[in-house]
This record gives structure tokens, sequence and C-alpha cells, in this order.
């Protein structure tokens, strides 16, 4: 990410903060750059474990009227116009399991497999 992409992406994440529709707890994106003043984003929604979002016929819909009020807001406030590539929709948990695993925290599932069997060896 370039030092502009950098920026922008601050931004907008200090912004999505604040705008992030009701039912979601928390928004992640992915941004890069188009041209001069657009940037293409993948947007993922993170929402509580038993969210009705999670549902695949609630959230077809959802999915876009958010990323529209994101990207609308995004425009407004920060003169910048998000063209989103991909939006998604995640549970709180699978996300924390994500970070985990990115921060090295949990074993691969391959190498929880082998230590099981080394203990039932012993």
């Amino acid at each position: 990410m370039n030092k502009k992409e950098q920026e922008i992406y601050n931004r907008i994440t200090k912004l999505g903060k604040l705008i992030k529709p009701d039912g979601v707890l928390d928004i992640k994106f992915k941004i890069r750059e188009f041209d001069d003043n657009r940037f293409h984003c993948d947007i993922t929604y993170i929402v509580p474990d038993d969210s009705e979002y999670l549902n695949i016929s609630n959230s077809m819909n959802q999915r876009l009227v958010w990323s529209r009020e994101i990207t609308e807001k995004v425009w407004l406030f920060l003169n910048v116009r998000l063209i989103p590539s991909s939006t998604s929709i995640s549970s709180e948990s699978y996300m924390n399991r994500q970070k985990m695993l990115d921060e090295g925290q949990i074993k691969s599932r391959q190498n929880e497999a082998l230590d099981k069997i080394q203990k039932m060896l012993i």
C-alpha cells in the first residue's frame, strides 16, 4: 500500500467506525487506488455470531444497501470515491479466529491433528 492509499485507508477506517450500520460491530476495508480520487475497495462487515445477516437470503440486499450508504458518506465527508469490488459479511468469532491465525496464535489443523496422534501413541 502506497502512502496515499495508507492515508485514505486510515481516514476511511476512522469514518467507518462512526458510520457503521446498525447490527454491524465493525467494518474492514481493503483499498486499492484506481485513479486520482477513486479507490476500489473490498468491504467486510463484522456482525455478531447470532446475527440474522449471516443468513444468505437476508444478507444479499443488506450488503448492497450498506455499501451504498458507506460510499455516499465517504464521498460526502472525505471527498473520496469508493468503488466496491466485493462485499462480505463475517461473524465476529470467524474474524477473531482469522486474526489469531494471522498472529500465529493458533496451530494449523494439520499440526493439531499430529499433536493428537502423538498424544494417543504415548
